[in-house]
């Protein structure tokens, strides 16, 4: 049947906080169920789950590096991804996000 847990427990386990796992939740990007009025997570799936986001988390490095390689060496620069974006273009986006460290 699997261990079930709940939000205050699953904060605990992945180390963030309450209202961010209740976020998470209420937007069906973390797997739960809702049992009468109690939220429940299995913890098999919780750690499924954060394995499929480290793995999203590699990949998205793995562009941000090319990204920079290509800003660095020139190479690929006028090439165009299936975004329409430049190599250059993206490195950009990603300092806006994190505050100009990339």
């Amino acid at each position: 049947m699997g261990t079930y847990m709940t939000a205050n427990d699953v904060a605990a386990f992945i180390k963030l906080s309450l209202t961010s796992v209740r976020r998470l939740t209420m937007n069906k990007q973390i797997p739960s169920y809702k049992i009468n009025r109690s939220v429940r997570y299995k913890l098999d799936e919780i750690e499924t789950w954060l394995e499929s986001r480290k793995q999203a988390v590699v990949a998205d490095t793995a562009k941000i590096n090319d990204a920079q390689k290509c800003a660095r060496t020139g190479e690929g620069v006028n090439e165009i991804n299936v975004t329409g974006h430049t190599p250059q273009k993206m490195l950009n986006e990603e300092k806006g996000k994190r505050g100009g460290n990339v």
